[in-house]
């Protein structure tokens, strides 16, 4: 199972939506495979809390962070990593930016490349869903 820790964040600047998304990958472009069946405990051993129980879909567990009790200046952010880097894990940031809470309608996140297996859309699509529910 692919273990997604994430956050999540939408604004209104200037009449104009602002998505944030961050993942926890491994060197920026793979997930974080573990054969786990609690991975709450598992990212709780890591420093990692979440705000509510994971959620599987497909072969993801995808695990909102709680940000205000995980330390997140812990973890490398894909920046500060080597290109080359496929074995840190590090914090990769998205953005997107649309009309109304709608990260697809003005300067939406590109359906290529992938994360894992994933195309960023799919990806995020199925990170709101699991928050809206």
């Amino acid at each position: 199972m692919f273990i997604v820790p994430f956050t999540h964040k939408s604004k209104l600047l200037n009449n104009i939506h602002v998505t944030t998304f961050q993942i926890l990958t491994i060197g920026g472009s793979a997930l974080w495979n573990e054969a786990s069946s609690n991975p709450s405990e598992l990212l709780h051993s890591n420093g990692i809390y979440v705000l509510s129980k994971p959620v599987k879909i497909k072969d993801l567990y995808l695990c909102h962070v709680d940000t205000t009790k995980t330390q997140m200046s812990d973890f490398y952010n894909w920046n500060e990593i080597s290109i080359d880097d496929q074995d840190t894990f590090c914090w990769r940031t998205f953005y997107a930016f649309g009309k109304e809470d709608d990260y697809h309608s003005w300067l939406p996140i590109p359906e290529q490349p992938t994360i894992g297996k994933y195309n960023y859309k799919d990806m995020f699509d199925m990170i709101l869903s699991s928050v809206r529910t």
